[in-house]
């Protein structure tokens, strides 16, 4: 199905759903399944704009049906992802533990600045059910990171109503520049630590 008619059958649901469309689609687009949500959203906000839905009930309906999504990747991997690891001897790999390590100890940066980069959503959801995350430190950043990611999309379309669909490629190129920041701060961050180590390492062997 191609993307211009994806939305259009997701505006044809919340049109006709409102509320429980927002949070279906939303949920979906939280667990990984490839829906244009921050689209969807903005398309949405100008449904509020214009009268056809309350901006509060959408913007509830969106933050529980993300958070949701989340909760399900996060425990899902808390409960089988070190067996899958195991299994395709992936915990063998320095680069996996490393990544492991870096949402551990940055869980709060990471949790919340992938909420607004959707794409490493799930990535990062399932990390932090697999390193230990505490339950209520992956809610409370979860939750306000999408608060925040939510909110804003809703605002920008309620804001340009109609013309939605001229902004969301603007919105696109932003959120491409911010998964590409945070990817490269990551990857900088375990090149560090994997050369900390190696050079402990050396040290000890010396």
């Amino acid at each position: 199905m191609a993307y211009g008619s994806v939305i259009g059958v997701l505006l044809s649901y919340v049109l006709l759903y409102k509320y429980f469309a927002i949070f279906g689609a939303i949920f979906l687009a939280g667990i990984i399944v490839p829906i244009p949500a921050s689209e969807l959203l903005m398309a949405v906000g100008a449904f509020a704009g214009q009268g056809y839905m309350n901006f509060w009930l959408a913007l509830a309906a969106g933050l529980a049906g993300n958070v949701l999504g989340d909760l399900v990747d996060f425990f899902l991997a808390r409960r089988y992802g070190t067996a899958v690891l195991r299994k395709f001897r992936l915990d063998k790999r320095k680069f996996i533990g490393a990544l492991e390590a870096e949402v551990r100890r940055d869980a709060p940066f990471m949790i919340f600045s992938t909420r607004i980069a959707g794409a490493l959503g799930p990535a990062v959801n399932v990390f932090s059910g697999i390193s230990g995350v505490s339950f209520k430190k992956f809610l409370f950043y979860d939750a306000t990171g999408n608060l925040v990611d939510i909110g804003g999309l809703l605002l920008i379309g309620y804001a340009v109503g109609s013309y939605w669909e001229s902004f969301s490629d603007v919105v696109g190129i932003i959120v491409a520049i911010t998964v590409v920041a945070i990817v490269m701060f990551i990857l900088w961050r375990i090149s560090r630590r994997i050369i900390r180590r190696g050079s402990a390492a050396g040290d000890e062997a010396a």
